[in-house]
């Protein structure tokens, strides 16, 4: 689920939201109860994969064990 950030239109409160894309947005600021709008933010997003660099082996060593692959049982041979 995403999360929504509002700013309420009286006491101009900062507050996030925690909820599904579908759900009623909050129409009301927690702390005074005035009226809030929605804000337009760029997201935070995600990577999906890998998180270990190109360069770097598959066997969490800082470099490749070339010129040995062997020495990491052989997961960095040919890379």
């Amino acid at each position: 689920m995403p999360t929504f950030e509002y700013r309420c239109q009286d006491c101009h409160h900062h507050f996030e939201s925690f909820h599904g894309i579908n759900a009623d947005p909050v129409t009301e600021c927690p702390q005074c109860q005035g009226p809030v709008m929605k804000l337009i933010t760029g997201g935070s997003g995600f990577l999906m994969g890998s998180s270990t660099p190109d360069h770097a082996p598959c066997c969490g060593k800082p470099d490749r064990c070339e010129p040995d692959p062997r020495a990491c049982g052989g997961c960095c041979g040919g890379q």
